[in-house]
């Protein structure tokens, strides 16, 4: 069977095209405390961010986005305020992430 040129059958495949994945944490409320943008170099499957939290304050929202073409698994430890963000050996781990923080005066 032969396709013509312009057949959605000859169409890119979709690992070509950048994902986006969204991780939220709490509720969405109090001032920005900390936002970082970065960026994931090939072959660096695990980055760790370390969220300074000023004395009197508690986290109540944190989100975690990153732009990858296979999704990485992303925590949040809200114990040590650290942000990880993970690939397995398989995934492609060339990247850009940003992290929003926010929190209320205790």
């Amino acid at each position: 069977m032969s396709h013509l040129p312009y057949s959605p059958d000859l169409a890119p495949c979709d690992f070509q095209f950048p994902r986006i994945k969204h991780k939220h944490r709490g509720v969405d409320q109090g001032e920005v405390i900390y936002t970082k943008d970065g960026s994931i170099y090939l072959f660096q499957y695990l980055t760790t961010v370390d969220i300074p939290v000023p004395n009197g304050v508690t986290v109540t929202y944190v989100k975690i986005t990153v732009t990858a073409l296979s999704p990485p698994k992303v925590d949040y430890d809200n114990l040590y305020h650290r942000v990880t963000i993970k690939y397995s050996w398989t995934q492609i781990s060339q990247s850009s992430y940003n992290i929003i923080v926010k929190g209320v005066k205790v």
